[in-house]
């Protein structure tokens, strides 16, 4: 009987062991970051290679999907610095170098990428992808 009664007695510490409200997950902005992965993943970003010549800018025409980050690779082999825009964005590249232009998904449309001092342009286009 003994055996009995302690076996209960050790079910029902068991059972009202788990019967505690679990805390709540917190939601503080550092807790959030962490299990979430820590914030160190990069956008989506669709690469186009440029190369900026002494007059031209090549491919003279890109194109990308709409909505989706783009990144400029740019190759300066026009003998000088170079400043590269496109949308609002910027960026200068020395003689020789090679750097990196991120731009925010655009809308649908034709987008010009302007060289200068060379003048060169060329157009990058957005098109709708279909599901």
């Amino acid at each position: 009987m003994d055996r009995r009664l302690a076996g209960a007695l050790l079910a029902g510490v068991v059972l009202w062991a788990g019967c505690g409200e679990k805390p709540e997950p917190s939601t503080s902005p550092k807790a959030l970051q962490s299990q979430a992965g820590g914030g160190d993943e990069e956008p989506i970003r669709q690469r186009v290679p440029l190369v900026v010549g002494r007059q031209a800018i090549k491919p003279a025409r890109a194109q990308v999907d709409a909505f989706l980050g783009i990144r400029l690779v740019i190759r300066n082999a026009s003998g000088r610095r170079q400043r590269i825009a496109l949308r609002g964005a910027e960026t200068s590249v020395p003689a020789g170098a090679s750097k990196n232009l991120d731009v925010d998904g655009q809308r649908p449309g034709r987008y010009r990428i302007a060289g200068s001092p060379t003048k060169a342009t060329a157009t990058l286009v957005v098109k709708r992808t279909e599901p």
